[in-house]
């Protein structure tokens, strides 16, 4: 959307269409759609999408993860309600969310850059944040989300929960 104009501009559609997934945009430059449940079979998603805004027209991009030499399976699994957000110049972070009836405590750091991870934290609680706000400090490294369920609020700052 075009704030001083008061246009919306449309934009393609994504690659594979969901619901209940997480999105946010990452250094004003690109917009990034993590998990949910796939429109048509209903399944649970681990898969990452991202618009870069510069170059629309190459439209949405597959994100896949560099788990590494010593991981073999993804360690993101399927999941939907999410809370993610800008986590510094350089990373997202994800958080929680929903899976086969269970409740994720997994928070995840990933450089956009290189594809990796970079920390994976444990949360004080199992989190749903879904239609929750998930804000973050990136100059601070700070990140703060809240439980639906529970409506706690969580801090993440120095590679913590609390």
């Amino acid at each position: 959307m075009n704030i001083k104009e008061n246009k919306w501009t449309e934009l393609p559609d994504l690659n594979t269409g969901r619901y209940y997934h997480s999105s946010c945009s990452f250094n004003e430059s690109k917009v990034f759609v993590f998990c949910g449940i796939e429109h048509m079979t209903k399944k649970y998603l681990d898969t990452i999408e991202f618009l870069n805004l510069s170059e629309k027209e190459l439209g949405w991009q597959k994100f896949e993860v560099n788990y590494g030499e010593k991981v073999t399976w993804p360690l993101i699994s399927g999941r939907q309600g999410l809370g993610t957000c800008q986590y510094d110049n350089d990373s997202v972070m994800l958080i929680g969310g929903y899976t086969q009836g269970v409740f994720s405590d997994e928070s995840f750091i990933i450089d956009v850059e290189t594809r990796t991870f970079r920390s994976k934290a444990t949360l004080p609680i199992e989190a749903f944040p879904f239609a929750m706000p998930t804000v973050s400090d990136i100059s601070n490294k700070i990140v703060y989300t809240v439980d639906w369920s529970k409506f706690k609020v969580m801090k993440f700052h120095e590679d913590k929960w609390s």
